[in-house]
């Protein structure tokens, strides 16, 4: 592995300090997120001992209150809080916005074999309503004989994306081979449960917004994404798990600072504009990268929390989470320093399945 730069090496100390936190602070038991928090580097002793020493964690005098979905929301008597989240509501509120017009949608598909995966999403993509649209296979060295016997006979485009996995690489190798006005990305593990669920996506695809994405529920029915906050580290809304099922923040459409790669819906001009996905990011925050690289060109992210998709998450890559992944996006975002995010409140921390409310 080539050496991390001195800001890689600082956001590494970072990620190692806020993950010592979660496992002292006793959140790391139970719920696969809060295990996946804490499972990515383990808290090692010595190496936190040093880190302590080399770089002290500033505490200031505030506290902090967690917060549970089931209880009122937020806790507390304070209404500046409460008014924080109408402000980001009344600001941040997207609309719907019937097209006139028709744009050519590519919707691309990554996929290395699990032919069962991509048949489920293709099958479930027979019902989209939106009739102008074209469907690519980015196919990532696919080898058992069933999937390339699919390949010789789809009706649809399959584009080689060879080598080692790098999701934004095969995604952008495929777009790169694609003509449509919006760009989709589609996780070969996702099935379209809404026949609507392209026309309404964009129907938000209008004025500044430059990235649209969905909310995504696990096969269970559980809630997986609706929109993803940096608070202080990237994570996905879930409904009825990190925050309530009717709090505004995930029943209103609204901009966000991110939305998860696995069905997003991006104007051309946005991805032209940011050169697409970075190659850097190999596997994990290359979709977050990507929207907020797009805010910084002036193209805001929207979630339609209106749109709901099944997406069976990591069923293709696995748990695979690269720490050169994050260190090289903390480092590029300043993430756990300077980085605020602009549609989250900014006295609200998300710990494992909890947010936590600082008093300032």
């Amino acid at each position: 592995m080539a050496e991390l730069s001195r800001a890689q090496r600082r956001a590494r100390r970072r990620w190692y300090l806020f993950r010592h936190e979660i496992w002292r602070s006793g959140l790391s038991s139970s719920s696969l997120s809060r295990r996946l928090i804490v499972g990515v580097i383990p808290p090692i002793p010595v190496v936190i001992a040093l880190v302590d020493r080399l770089r002290p964690t500033t505490r200031t005098a505030r506290t902090s209150t967690p917060i549970s979905p089931s209880a009122p929301f937020p806790s507390g008597t304070a209404t500046t809080h409460r008014d924080e989240v109408a402000d980001i509501i009344t600001h941040g509120a997207a609309f719907s916005r019937p097209r006139t017009d028709s744009p050519r949608v590519s919707i691309v598909i990554p996929t290395r074999d699990r032919l069962d995966l991509l048949r489920a999403c293709l099958s479930s993509l027979d019902t989209t309503s939106y009739e102008h649209l074209e469907i690519v296979i980015a196919d990532n060295d696919s080898v058992e004989p069933d999937t390339l016997a699919f390949f010789a006979t789809t009706p649809h485009r399959v584009v080689p994306a060879p080598g080692d996995f790098n999701y934004a690489r095969i995604v952008n190798t495929a777009v790169a081979q694609t003509s449509g006005e919006v760009i989709v990305t589609l996780n070969n593990d996702v099935v379209i449960t809404d026949p609507t669920w392209l026309t309404r996506m964009l129907s938000y695809l209008h004025d500044d917004v430059g990235v649209v994405g969905c909310a995504l529920v696990e096969p269970s029915g559980e809630s997986q994404h609706l929109g993803i906050a940096i608070a202080p580290y990237p994570q996905h809304l879930r409904a009825g798990i990190n925050i309530p099922v009717n709090h505004p923040l995930v029943t209103t459409p609204r901009r966000v600072a991110a939305v998860t790669g696995a069905c997003t819906a991006i104007s051309r001009t946005t991805w032209n504009a940011i050169g697409g996905l970075d190659e850097n990011l190999r596997v994990v925050h290359n979709d977050v990268d990507m929207c907020l690289r797009a805010q910084a060109s002036g193209f805001a992210t929207v979630i339609a929390t209106d749109v709901v998709l099944q997406h069976a998450e990591s069923s293709s890559r696995g748990a695979l989470t690269p720490p050169p992944d994050i260190f090289t996006f903390m480092a590029k975002w300043d993430i756990l320093g300077s980085y605020r995010d602009p549609w989250f409140p900014a006295h609200w921390r998300i710990i494992g399945d909890q947010i936590h409310w600082y008093e300032p």
